[in-house]
């Protein structure tokens, strides 16, 4: 449904609305404006998917704007194409802790005021997790959220990033930010979203979503969760 309340603006060259979750339907006749397309997608790998029909489907999904996680590259490990893709411009964030790691990239049709990638907090930057990027309208997030699973020492990371990450966002928000957060968030909002039918208690990446993320999130103001959708079995 449209958010009527919020003001056309432009970008890119074309008028666009803001939507507190995804239409239904397109908009309708005789209106001058449509929904701002983002597309958030981890490539688990961008150089692997790059060789297979990559550049194909975003032209034709034709998003405004293309987030994407786990890319998995260095900054020398870039081909051209991945870097010059009319008519988008792109912006990296990289892992330094170790190669073949991490990473988020973002191809926008339309250049951000700012871009950032690094927040003094080496303990997470350095696995070059977030790209904030600050538009007129709203401020977004890229954002490759830890995974918990593979010990209690990264359980305990992962729980530490989104109480950073939610008070760093909310003290935007408290300022009078505009926010859209998107990315991978590791985290089974129910139990429909788990790969494997498990009991969820023996689920860390279940478990965590229990007093963070959603839950947190969903507590702290008015957050609007919007075009988050689960499969059926």
């Amino acid at each position: 449904m449209r958010n009527s309340g919020c003001p056309d603006y432009s970008f890119a060259g074309k008028k666009y609305s803001i939507m507190t979750s995804f239409p239904d339907t397109m908009s309708p006749a005789g209106t001058t404006t449509s929904p701002l397309k983002l597309i958030s997608w981890n490539v688990n790998g961008l150089r692997a998917v790059v060789k297979k029909d990559f550049f194909k489907s975003v032209a034709r999904l034709n998003p405004d704007i293309l987030l994407l996680q786990e890319t998995k590259l260095q900054q020398d490990q870039r081909a051209p194409e991945m870097i010059d893709f009319p008519p988008y411009e792109s912006f990296w964030a990289y892992a330094t802790v170790k190669k073949g790691y991490s990473g988020v990239a973002a191809y926008s049709k339309k250049r951000p005021n700012q871009v950032v990638t690094t927040f003094d907090r080496p303990e997470y930057d350095g696995e070059g997790r977030v790209i904030q990027m600050d538009f007129d309208e709203f401020t977004l997030f890229n954002v490759y959220f830890p995974n918990g699973q593979m010990s209690d020492e990264r359980l305990r990371y992962k729980l530490d990033f989104y109480d950073w990450f939610l008070d760093y966002t909310q003290r935007l928000r408290n300022a009078g930010k505009g926010l859209i957060i998107t990315g991978d968030f590791n985290t089974a909002h129910h139990e429909i979203d788990l790969k494997t039918p498990v009991p969820t208690q023996t689920v860390p990446d279940f478990c965590a979503s229990k007093g963070m993320c959603w839950t947190a999130w969903s507590m702290k103001g008015t957050w609007i969760r919007s075009g988050i959708f689960t499969r059926k079995r």
